[in-house]
């Protein structure tokens, strides 16, 4: 966690060696939105709690406007295997979204050709393949601000500043978040390194210079454990 009077010191360095996103707005900025599905007894959430190495879970990302609307939905499996983290994306429009959606609160395999795109075709049925194993549905939905750098040397290094986490029990993307939950206190962010070998030593002297310290954070955890399911106290 970044307390507001590290964070802009700190964006200013990184700026020294990483761009902004170029799909940010013009402070460097854009909301995300995900819609988490878990099984009724909140398995994801307890394996996240255990520590159990090898897992994964399930959640549909969007990215709304400034109206708070989403054009499209990003259906996602994430994987954890020790420290290692993974994807698998299936990239739709709103009209397929809004055709599968009735389907995410039942139990089977919805009728959908599968085949019909070699991007996210292959991700989608794997999608609703552990869905129905494992009996999912959705459960909350997380708002956040995101502030992304990317480094000049290396594309697949990407820092993230999220703030203005929200959480609201949801059954849709598209549930508005008129009555979230503020999750963080006012100006603090988490913040995000992803890299796939190693972190630079740049970046490590610049993690020091700010004595943060590494910390296991998950969004959903987060939100199950803080008063919207009668959680609290253990996260």
């Amino acid at each position: 966690m970044v307390p507001r009077h590290v964070r802009a010191p700190l964006v200013a360095d990184l700026r020294t060696f990483a761009d902004p996103d170029r799909h940010a707005d013009a402070r460097g900025c854009y909301v995300v939105r995900s819609l988490y599905l878990d099984t009724h007894d909140f398995a994801c959430f307890h394996e996240k709690l255990a520590g159990v190495s090898r897992r994964q879970k399930l959640r549909i990302r969007g990215y709304p406007d400034k109206d708070g609307r989403v054009s499209a939905a990003h259906f996602e499996i994430k994987y954890r295997s020790g420290n290692r983290i993974s994807k698998d994306v299936a990239k739709l429009g709103l009209g397929d979204y809004q055709t599968l959606a009735p389907v995410l609160h039942m139990h089977r395999i919805p009728a959908w050709d599968w085949g019909n795109s070699a991007a996210s075709g292959p991700a989608l049925a794997r999608f609703f393949a552990i869905k129905q194993m494992h009996a999912m549905t959705p459960v909350v939905n997380i708002q956040y601000r995101r502030q992304a750098l990317f480094v000049r040397c290396d594309r697949r290094l990407r820092i993230t500043f999220d703030d203005r986490l929200l959480a609201r029990r949801a059954r849709d993307l598209r549930d508005a978040m008129g009555a979230a939950r503020p999750l963080l206190d006012r100006g603090d962010s988490i913040f995000e390194v992803k890299f796939d070998r190693r972190m630079p030593y740049w970046l490590a002297r610049l993690i020091g210079k700010y004595h943060l310290r590494r910390d296991s954070i998950s969004k959903y955890a987060y939100a199950v454990a803080n008063g919207l399911f009668g959680m609290e106290g253990l996260f």
